[in-house]
């Protein structure tokens, strides 16, 4: 019996690709383009995400290796704009709280997740706990990140859905003993978990 559903973050409750979200928000905000140098900008998102660059260090690197001239706070702004949550997915998690034990587990920055807290504590108050890479210092698909959450919250594995975006995260779950869902879009998600005996009406 389903007990437990461990949500990711970007790609699931929110819409599209969040740092190419942030890229375009850029181009729009400040006028530059930085698609060209996706790889290299992302790079930078990562290490922010494992709590290897702080977000003064990540703006200071953007000014520099991009030379455009923004500031924390107009970087900030940035981010909250990049993400574009994903309604349908978020209110089909309102429905499972009511029944179930909902995590978020995601690769994540400091300035997002503080992103998160200001503008959209409803969405966050869905679970009961929350695990970040930045906090945690471990990226999916690392065992270490699966292992932490399972035994920091005491679940069985049998006991739990995971659902994300990316194949290798899903593959990394499932090596646990954990039921996954590659999330592609809501229908499917909807189906899947009613063939796990998941209730949400």
């Amino acid at each position: 019996m389903i007990k437990t559903i461990i949500f990711d973050w970007g790609g699931v409750l929110t819409v599209g690709k969040y740092t190419q979200s942030i890229l375009n928000v850029l181009e729009k905000e400040k006028g530059v383009s930085l698609n060209k140098n996706y790889s290299q900008f992302d790079d930078l998102i990562v290490k922010m995400g494992m709590g290897d660059l702080s977000f003064q260090e990540f703006v200071n690197s953007i000014n520099n290796k991009f030379e455009i001239k923004i500031k924390e706070s107009e970087m900030f702004d940035v981010f909250g704009k990049a993400i574009i949550p994903n309604r349908e997915v978020i209110d089909l998690a309102k429905n499972l709280h009511r029944k179930y034990n909902l995590i978020l587990m995601s690769d994540n920055d400091e300035i997002t997740v503080k992103v998160l807290k200001k503008e959209h504590k409803e969405m966050l108050s869905l679970f009961k706990k929350l695990y970040f890479s930045y906090e945690l210092r471990i990226k999916k698909p690392d065992p270490k990140f699966f292992k932490r959450v399972l035994e920091d919250s005491k679940l069985n594995s049998s006991e739990c859905v995971f659902i994300d975006d990316k194949k290798k995260n899903i593959e990394a779950a499932r090596k646990f003993g954990i039921n996954g869902i590659l999330f592609l879009n809501i229908n499917q998600l909807k189906k899947e978990l009613l063939d796990l005996g998941v209730s949400f009406n």
